[in-house]
C-alpha cells in the first residue's frame, strides 16, 4: 500500500500531535545541556538568554513547518518539502535528507537517548552511572591481531560489566518505543544541554536568553512548517517541500536532505539519546556514570599486531566493565522501541502521549523546586549567577545554540506523517505552535531552576564532561541519594520517550525517500507496509544502523569526536531548516492550488523511511517499507530502523571510541541544523515558485526568514568559532565543532555515493507521495 492512501485512519488528534512534539523534544538534553551551555559562554545570564533565543528560533521554525505542512499535505516532512522546493537535479536535496536522516541522524539520536535511558535506569538501582570510558577494548580494532586476543573477549567475566547492562537497557527501551510506534517530544537534551550551553557562553543570563531565542526561532520554524504541511499534504516533510520548492537540478536538494537524514542526522541523534538512556539508567542503580574514556583499547588500532594479542580479548575480565553494560542497555532499549512501533500505530501514539505527560510533569517539579531554592546560593561564590561575561562573544553564541537546537529537536516530526494526522487543516497549527511554545517556556524556567540550585563548580564540570549532567547535581543538592535516583529514573523515562519518537519519525523519512526512489534496489522494500500496516523494513533497517553507530560511538570513536559528530548532525539539520524556510517562500510564489493542512502527531523516524520509500528513494525495498498491512503500521520501516539503531548503539562505545562517538553525535546535530536551514529556504522558494497555491495557513514572511537566519548564524558562527579555536589550540578544537570540516568531507562522500545512486534511480521524478493506508482500529 502507498503511504498516503486516503483510507488511512486519522488517529492523531490535536493533543496527540502536541504530546508527540513535546515527547520528542523533552529528553535528557534539558538536564545536561544547561551545564554545557554555561561552560561555553561562562555566564548564567548569557546562557539563559541563549536558551530564550534558541526557543524563539525553534518556535519560528515550527511555524514555518506548519505552513509547509499545510501546503504540502504529505507524510515524510522535509522529504516532501525538499522534493517540491528543489526538484532538480533529480530531487537530490530530498534524497540527501532522507539518506542522512535514515542512515545517521535519527539512528544516532535514538542511540544517544537509549544510552541516557540505560545510564539513568542503572543509576536508579545500582547507585553509580556507567562511564563510556569503562568499555572493554574494541574487537574491531584488533581484527588482524593474534588470535589469542580473542580469549579476552570470550572470558565470561568480560560480559558482566555495566556497559553491556547499559546497552541492554537502552536497546530494550528502543524496542519498546519502536513497537508502540508500529502499533500506534521532550527528550534528554534538556537535562544535558543547559550545562553545555552554560560552559560555552560562560554567563547564566546569556544562556537563559539563548534558550529563549532558540525557542522563538524554533516556534517560527514550526509555524513555517505548518504552512508547508498545509500546502503540500504529503508525508516525508522536508523531502516533499524541498522537492517542490527546488525541482531543479534533478530534485537535488530533496535528495541531499533524505541522504543526510537517513545516513547521519537521525541515526546519530538516536545513538546519542540511547547513550543517555544507558548512562542515566546505570546511574540510577550503580551511582556512578559510565565514562567514555574508560573504554578499553580499540581493536581497530591493533589490526596489524601479532595474533597472540587475541588472548587479551578472550579473557573474561575485559568484558566486565560498565562500558559494555551501558551498550547492552541501550541496544535492549532500541529493540523494545522498534518492536512496539512495528506492532500498532494506535498504541504507539498512546504511549508517546503518556511519555509526554510524564516529561512535562517532571520539568514542572524541577521548576518548582528550583524557584523555591532560588535565594539559597544567590550572592555567594558558589552561585552560578555570579559568573561574568568573560567568554561571551557572538561566535560562542552560535556554538551554544547548537545544543539548544538539539534539545528542541523534534517539533517538525508531524510533517513527516501528515497523512496519519486527524483533521490537519485545523489542528496542525495548534499541535506545532503550542508544543514548541510550552516546551520553550519549560526549558527557560528549567534553566533558571538548575542555575539557582547547582553549585558553580559542579556546573562548570558538567559542561566539560559529556557524561555529567546538570540535573544530576541538581538532585544531589536538593535531596538525598535515593531521591537523586528517582530523578535519574525520570530522566530515563524522558530519554526513552525521545527514542520512541525518533524511531517513529526516522522510519517515515526512510519510507519517504523510498517513495521517490532515493534508495536504489531497496525502495520497494522500505515502502512496504503490508506487515502489521507499519513500515516494518524501514524500522528494521534503521534499528540495525542505529545499533551499529551506538556500538561504535564510545569505542572506536572518542567522546570528543562523538560530541563533535552530534553537533555536526545538528548543524546539518539547521542547514536544512534554513533551506526549508526558503522553500516556503518559493512555494508561496509558484503554487497554483492546494488545501491547507495542519498536521498533528508524527512519529518522525519510521515515517521518514516510509516517505522515502514512497518516492522510491530506497530501490528494491520501497514497497516493503511502505507496507502497512501488518497491524496497519509501517512494520518493516520500524523494524529496519530499530535494527540499524541497535547496530549503531552497540558500536557507539565499542568499535567507535567515546571521543569519536561524541564527534558523531555533534556531527549529527550539525546535519540537523543544516537541514533545518535548507528546509527553511525551501519554504521561501516554494512561496516564490508557487504563489497561486491555496494556503489555509500562512505565516508572516519574517517568521521563516528569522528561522533561516538563526540557522545560518549557527552554521557559520560555529564554523568560524571552530576554525579560530583550532588555530589557537588544536587540542581545544576537538571540544568545539569541526563540523564544517566534516561537512566538507561528508558531502564528498555523498557526492560519490549519489553519482552511483542517481544512475540507479529510474522512477518518475515528479511522483507524489501516495497516501497512507487506513487501519481498522
Amino acid at each position: 500500500m502507498n503511504i498516503n492512501d486516503d483510507q488511512r485512519a486519522r488517529i492523531i488528534g490535536t493533543f496527540a500531535g502536541f504530546a508527540g512534539n513535546a515527547n520528542n523534544m523533552i529528553g535528557s538534553g534539558i538536564y545536561s545541556a544547561p551545564g554545557i551551555v554555561l561552560q561555553k559562554v561562562g555566564s548564567p545570564v548569557i546562557a539563559v538568554m541563549l536558551w530564550i533565543v534558541g526557543g524563539i528560533a525553534n518556535l519560528f521554525g515550527s511555524l514555518s513547518y506548519v505552513e509547509l505542512g499545510a501546503m504540502i499535505r504529505e507524510g515524510g516532512g522535509e522529504i516532501a518539502y525538499l522534493r517540491d522546493a528543489f526538484p532538480t537535479p533529480y530531487r537530490l536535496m530530498s534524497y540527501l535528507f532522507s539518506f542522512s536522516y535514515i542512515i545517521l541522524v535519527r539512528p544516532v539520536s535514538i542511540a544517544a537517548v537509549l544510552q541516557a535511558v540505560s545510564n539513568y535506569l542503572l543509576f536508579t538501582f545500582i547507585e553509580h552511572p556507567v562511564k563510556c570510558n569503562n568499555a572493554p577494548p574494541s574487537m574491531l580494532s584488533s581484527c588482524c591481531e593474534k588470535w589469542r586476543i580473542l580469549d579476552r573477549y570470550l572470558h565470561p567475566k568480560e560480559w558482566s560489566n555495566e556497559f553491556w547492562l547499559s546497552k541492554a537497557i537502552g536497546l530494550s527501551s528502543l524496542a519498546v518505543v519502536t513497537v508502540y510506534h508500529m502499533s500506534s517530544n521532550l527528550w534528554t537534551g534538556i537535562y544535558s544541554a543547559p550545562g553545555i550551553v552554560l560552559q560555552k557562553v560562560g554567563s547564566p543570563v546569556i544562556a537563559v536568553m539563548l534558550w529563549i531565542v532558540g525557542g522563538i526561532a524554533n516556534l517560527f520554524g514550526s509555524l513555517s512548517y505548518v504552512e508547508l504541511g498545509a500546502m503540500i499534504r504529503e508525508g516525508g516533510g522536508e523531502i516533499a517541500y524541498l522537492r517542490d520548492a527546488f525541482p531543479t537540478p534533478y530534485r537535488l536538494m530533496s535528495y541531499l536532505f533524505s541522504f543526510s537524514y537517513i545516513i547521519l542526522v537521525r541515526p546519530v541523534s538516536i545513538a546519542a539519546v540511547l547513550q543517555a538512556v544507558s548512562n542515566y539508567l546505570l546511574f540510577t542503580f550503580i551511582e556512578h556514570p559510565v565514562k567514555c574514556n574508560n573504554a578499553p583499547p580499540s581493536m581497530l588500532s591493533s589490526c596489524c599486531e601479532k595474533w597472540r594479542i587475541l588472548d587479551r580479548y578472550l579473557h573474561p575480565k575485559e568484558w566486565s566493565n560498565e562500558f559494555w553494560l551501558s551498550k547492552a542497555i541501550g541496544l535492549s532499549s532500541l529493540a523494545v522501541v522498534t518492536v512496539y512501533h512495528m506492532s500498532s500505530n494506535l498504541w504507539t501514539v498512546r504511549i508517546n502521549q503518556t511519555f509526554a505527560i510524564i516529561k512535562i510533569t517532571t520539568l514542572v517539579v524541577i521548576i518548582i523546586i528550583g524557584f523555591a531554592n532560588f535565594e539559597s546560593k544567590l550572592g555567594t561564590d558558589e552561585s552560578i549567577w555570579s559568573l561574568g561575561f568573560d567568554k561571551t562573544t557572538p561566535l560562542t553564541f552560535a556554538s551554544a545554540l547548537i545544543p539548544i537546537y538539539f534539545a528542541y529537536n523534534g517539533w517538525n516530526n508531524l510533517n513527516f506523517c501528515l497523512n496519519e494526522f486527524e483533521n490537519p487543516e485545523e489542528r496542525l497549527i495548534y499541535s506545532n505552535g503550542l508544543s514548541v511554545a510550552l516546551v520553550g517556556l519549560l526549558y527557560t524556567l528549567t534553566n533558571v531552576a538548575l542555575f539557582s540550585v547547582v553549585k558553580r563548580s559542579d556546573a562548570i564540570r558538567a559542561g566539560k564532561d559529556f557524561n555529567e549532567v546538570l540535573a544530576g547535581y541538581f538532585a544531589k543538592e536538593i535531596a538525598n541519594d535515593k531521591l537523586a535516583r528517582v530523578f535519574s529514573f525520570l530522566a530515563v523515562v524522558s530519554a526513552f520517550g525521545a527514542v520512541s519518537s525518533m524511531v517513529w519519525s526516522g522510519s517515515r523519512i526512510i519510507v519517504a525517500a523510498s517513495v521517490l526512489n532515493y534508495v536504489p534496489f531497496f525502495s520497494n522494500i522500505f515502502n512496504n507496509w503490508d506487515r502489521f500496516n507499519t513500515p516494518f523494513y524501514a524500522l528494521l533497517t534503521q534499528s540495525l544502523w542505529c545499533s551499529i553507530l551506538f556500538i561504535l560511538l564510545g569505542g572506536a570513536i572518542t567522546s570528543d569526536a562523538y560530541l563533535t559528530l552530534v553537533e555536526f548532525s545538528e548543524y546539518l539539520e539547521v542547514l536544512f531548516y534554513f533551506i526549508t524556510g526558503i522553500s516556503l517562500l518559493v512555494l508561496r510564489c509558484t503554487v497554483v492550488s492546494a488545501f491547507g493542512a495542519v498536521s498533528s502527531m508524527v512519529w518522525s523516524g519510521s515515517r521518514i523511511i516510509v516517505a522515502a520509500s514512497v518516492l522510491n528513494y530506497v530501490p528494491f525495498f520501497s514497497n516493503i517499507f511502505n507496507n502497512w498491512d501488518r497491524f496497519n503500521t509501517p512494520f518493516y520501516a520500524l523494524l529496519t530502523q530499530s535494527l540499524w539503531c541497535s547496530i549503531l548503539f552497540i558500536l557507539l562505545g565499542g568499535a567507535i571510541t567515546s571521543d569519536a562517538y561524541l564527534t558523531l553525535v555533534e556531527f549529527s546535530e550539525y546535519l540537523e541544523v543544516l537541514f533545518y536551514f535548507i528546509t527553511g529556504i525551501s519554504l521561501l522558494v516554494l512561496r516564490c515558485s508557487m504563489p497561486g497555491k491555496t494556503r489555509p495557513y500562512r505565516v508572516w514572511l519574517i517568521v521563516p526568514i528569522i528561522f533561516v537566519l538563526v540557522s545560518l548564524f549557527i552554521l557559520v558562527g560555529s564554523g568560524i568559532h571552530f576554525n579560530s579555536a583550532f588555530s589557537e589550540d588544536q587540542e581545544k578544537s576537538i571540544c568545539i565543532h569541526p563540523s564544517p570540516i566534516l561537512i566538507h568531507e561528508y558531502w564528498k562522500i555523498v557526492a560519490a555515493f549519489s553519482s552511483l545512486l542517481l544512475g540507479l534511480i529510474n522512477a518518475d521524478l515528479n511522483k507524489p507521495l501516495p497516501p497512507i493506508p487506513i487501519s481498522e482500529e
